[in-house]
């Protein structure tokens, strides 16, 4: 795989102007700066790329791409786990990127556990909770409600 040819130029962007403001302020007004922008740019990624879009097994795969082998290691710089700013976007690429059995099963899981909530007296125990089966797969930021918006943003559903 290689950088998608839309990532091109904000990757360029992104990269002389880190460099700039590296040249230009002193070390922790430059850490705070790009630690920010990070954070920043983390959330503008998950809410208007990644929740705006429909992905296929190869757009996940190119989205995680893009992010793991160029995104963060932009950042790879400044410190020693670039991904730790990055956790929307990390964790959305982990669900996106599931085989379609897991993400079925995930998907499941996550049904379940509002329906249980939604009737209250229902027995639980069956099923491993939306919070442990998320944190298995490296997921810990995002909300189960917000998983399953995910998992619907998936092209490949079988039936679909």
């Amino acid at each position: 795989m290689s950088l998608s040819s839309l990532a091109c130029p904000l990757m360029l962007c992104l990269r002389d102007h880190l460099l700039q403001l590296q040249q230009m302020l002193c070390l922790p007004l430059f850490q705070m700066g790009w630690q920010d922008l990070a954070e920043r740019l983390d959330l503008f990624l998950y809410q208007n790329v990644i929740l705006y879009n429909h992905f296929n097994e190869g757009g996940a795969a190119q989205l995680q791409f893009d992010m793991t082998r160029n995104l963060f290691p932009l950042f790879g710089h400044y410190c020693k786990r670039p991904e730790n700013f990055f956790k929307h976007v990390k964790e959305a690429c982990v669900i996106l990127c599931l085989n379609v059995g897991s993400a079925l099963l995930l998907r499941d899981v996550l049904r379940q556990a509002e329906e249980d909530e939604e009737e209250p007296g229902t027995p639980e125990g069956k099923q491993p909770s939306p919070t442990s089966a998320l944190n298995e797969l490296g997921v810990y930021r995002l909300a189960p409600c917000d998983v399953l918006i995910l998992l619907n943003l998936r092209a490949s559903w079988p039936g679909k």
